[in-house]
């Protein structure tokens, strides 16, 4: 039989394909069983009911989003930054340095689709929150690093003012049509400026 592992991401990336296709709505075992190449028989092997499942696509979403949008090793702290500030505003796609431009896209609007749960599902809202701080630290971090000593006490502001921004851009990039976030992405990367003392 086929390696549990595989099968997992198999089943995973299913539920990628039909969540971009249906929709939360139009989400169902069988659609994602059909999609997998499997039977659902097999699905259920491995996730108890759709909820299980669901929590599992949520960890594997978490997953792709920490290794496309947080993990840059071996770039310079001011070079992510301003990155990241790019892919929140003008999508992976357009962004300079994606790695997989058309996953990370993907993997934007999964992310999107997953965390809408949060509004009524406490399990979801506690799970988002974690990666939300995880994120906050790691701007934290770059901007800490990307800052001289004298500016590095703000570095913890200077993050969280910076993810607000990104999200307002993020959610209105993915749920309206074609949005003009030229403005809110210049004045990000001048607010970034102005902290890092780039205009000293």
């Amino acid at each position: 039989g086929e390696e549990p592992d595989n099968t997992r991401e198999r089943v995973m990336r299913a539920v990628l394909v039909v969540l971009r296709r249906h929709g939360y709505a139009g989400l169902s075992i069988k659609r994602i069983a059909d999609e997998a190449g499997l039977e659902k028989a097999s699905i259920y092997h491995h996730y108890s009911d759709k909820d299980d499942l669901l929590f599992s696509f949520l960890e594997f979403v978490l997953g792709l989003f920490e290794r496309e949008i947080i993990q840059q090793p071996g770039r310079k702290p001011e070079d992510q930054l301003r990155e990241l500030i790019d892919r929140a505003t003008l999508g992976a796609e357009r962004a300079s340095t994606a790695r997989n431009p058309e996953r990370a896209g993907t993997v934007t609007e999964a992310f999107m689709i997953v965390r809408s749960q949060a509004i009524h599902d406490r399990q979801y809202r506690d799970r988002i929150t974690e990666v939300d701080e995880q994120l906050r630290e790691h701007l934290a971090d770059l901007t800490r690093a990307a800052m001289d000593d004298q500016r590095q006490d703000n570095a913890d502001h200077v993050a969280t003012s910076l993810q607000t921004m990104m999200a307002g851009a993020f959610f209105q990039r993915t749920t309206a049509v074609d949005p003009n976030l030229d403005p809110a992405r210049r004045d990000a990367h001048a607010y970034l400026d102005r902290h890092l003392g780039a205009e000293d």
